[in-house]
């Protein structure tokens, strides 16, 4: 990655992330202002932006093969994930397992840190092939990590409660339907519009989105008790920076570039450094775990990567 390529990327997700945090403090925004103002620039985040963007660079593809690999990487990180953070919190209470585990499972995969990280080492084939792997991520959200936290609370309450619902009109679920529609033009061969013009109005709405996500997030951070460093804390930043990417780098080493394309590894790897998710904190908050334990990862895991790894990683990608 060109130092200029670095900067831009920085930037690009500090900067938004620190204006939102002054906004809140500078114009002392109620609680429910902040979050009537996060759910409307996410909505059409989600609604207008993601499904365009998705659609653009998936139907680039020409390797109907890696629509089939990259999730189940993708399934394979967060799994790992899951059984290092569950056989790991066995001594901690419930909540604070439950959110061990999930904090160690799900990580930033989508393109407003993964994607736009595979985007300027790799370049669009790497944003193609980003939003390939993260079309796991609502099977195993949906269909398996949200019923199990379920499970757990129930058990520990010893009681019945409803199932965790699963809407498909939510507007959440819009780039989803965006992948899919991307899958059917490469999968049926049907080309896409190509104009110059188009595709600069495509990246112009990368940077729209990823500037939304983390206005929003400056728009929720509280500082309060962020730095203080528990074990969990540490366990968590040194099983998301070490363990999982040293057996993923041990697994793709192993697997023949005939199963697996160099290019697809190189997904795969970069993945694996991602720091922490938007949606373990989303998780805290549904099911009432620890919110501040995940805000903290959040953080703490994303200026760790951002400051140390990204330089690192990126080096380590172009040299492989």
């Amino acid at each position: 990655m060109h130092n200029v390529n670095f900067i831009f990327i920085e930037s690009l997700i500090v900067l938004p992330f620190l204006i939102g945090y002054f906004i809140r403090y500078r114009f002392q925004l109620t609680e429910i202002e902040i979050k009537r103002f996060s759910e409307r620039i996410l909505s059409f985040n989600l609604i207008f932006l993601e499904p365009i963007i998705i659609i653009w660079f998936i139907g680039k593809l020409d390797n109907f093969f890696s629509i089939f690999v990259l999730p189940l990487g993708g399934l394979f990180l967060v799994f790992l994930g899951f059984f290092i953070g569950y056989f790991y919190s066995k001594r901690f209470s419930y909540r604070n397992r439950i959110s061990i585990i999930t904090n160690l499972s799900l990580a930033n995969h989508g393109y407003t840190m993964g994607g736009i990280v595979c985007y300027y080492i790799l370049g669009d084939q790497g944003l193609s092939k980003a939003l390939v792997f993260i079309s796991y991520f609502y099977f195993y959200l949906y269909l398996f990590l949200f019923p199990w936290i379920q499970w757990q609370l129930n058990r520990h309450f010893k009681k019945k409660s409803l199932r965790y619902k699963i809407n498909f009109k939510d507007y959440r679920f819009f780039p989803f339907y965006g992948l899919l529609l991307g899958v059917i033009l490469v999968n049926f061969h049907l080309p896409l519009f190509k104009n110059e013009l188009l595709g600069r109005i495509v990246q112009i709405f990368i940077y729209i989105s990823i500037i939304f996500y983390y206005l929003s997030l400056g728009l929720n951070l509280k500082f309060r008790n962020l730095f203080m460093m528990h074990s969990s804390v540490i366990f968590v930043l040194i099983g998301k920076f070490v363990i999982i990417p040293f057996i993923t780098f041990i697994l793709l080493w192993l697997i023949p570039n005939h199963i697996i394309s160099e290019f697809d590894k190189k997904i795969i790897f970069i993945m694996s450094f991602m720091p922490g998710a938007v949606y373990s904190i989303v998780s805290s908050v549904i099911f009432n775990l620890n919110t501040k334990f995940s805000v903290q990862i959040f953080v703490l895991s994303s200026v760790i990567f951002l400051i140390f790894l990204l330089p690192i990683l990126s080096f380590i990608i172009e040299w492989l």
